[in-house]
């Protein structure tokens, strides 16, 4: 891609704390180029505020825009330190084509660790069987170019491991460094991450009965990207590895 430098902001709040979580994927990103800036503790406004001073910035020289926010959430929207409300269209919002001229037409891709509802998803088996100011003068739709990885789907649970922390962003941080190796593009490694998570069977015990469930998470990812997107590995000098 054309552009010299990429950009990359990171909402981290308490309720997802491991830092490994943290220095998972401030170490992918790093090595992908991006500039990363942490930040924890955010309430529902604060959220809106610094998305919206980002929105506000100028990247002429940025080639893409990542925003990974990990906190709690519930069916098209997540949580702030609060408990306050953010829907997943206002995380987008500051940065529509209008709203940010200078991302218009680059890649913008969010990435958000939080259930979606409360609802577990159950393992079933499976039968074996045979076998700057302004837009370019082209038009641009507002909503173009975005990406949203979601670790779960609508109306589930997302889940974690006590010590190696979220299934979804350790995936994540995997298929993004082995894409960024083989040159394969976005939608190969997150159809990949999809996989690997879904393999993946969370054995739970509930504490009122007693009763073991094998429980299941299948990411999602929605996009409206209009190009095909590679994430190389950038060296100290700005080039690709």
């Amino acid at each position: 891609m054309g552009w010299r430098k990429r950009s990359h902001f990171f909402v981290k709040l308490p309720s997802l704390s491991l830092s490994c979580h943290t220095e998972a994927l401030e170490g992918v990103f790093s090595e992908l180029g991006f500039k990363v800036k942490v930040h924890q503790d955010l309430t529902a406004d604060g959220i809106r505020k610094v998305l919206g001073l980002l929105g506000t910035r100028d990247f002429t020289n940025a080639d893409a825009l990542v925003v990974c926010v990990l906190t709690h959430g519930t069916q098209g929207c997540v949580y702030g330190t609060d408990g306050g409300q953010v829907l997943l269209r206002e995380l987008k919002q500051p940065f529509r084509s209008e709203s940010a001229p200078t991302l218009a037409g680059k890649p913008k891709l969010f990435f958000i660790q939080a259930c979606q509802e409360d609802y577990d998803e159950e393992a079933l088996p499976l039968c074996q069987e045979d076998g700057p100011s302004c837009v370019p003068r082209k038009s641009v739709a507002q909503y173009a170019d975005f990406l949203m990885g979601m670790a779960v789907r609508e109306e589930f649970k997302a889940y974690r491991r006590m010590y190696t922390g979220s299934y979804y962003i350790q995936e994540l941080c995997r298929q993004l460094k082995k894409a960024a190796d083989s040159g394969e593009d976005i939608h190969s490694a997150l159809t990949a991450v999809n996989r690997e998570v879904g393999k993946e069977v969370v054995e739970f015990v509930d504490p009122y009965d007693g009763v073991q469930h094998s429980l299941k998470q299948m990411p999602e990812c929605r996009h409206s990207l209009t190009k095909k997107l590679v994430l190389n590995f950038i060296d100290g000098t700005g080039q690709g590895r």
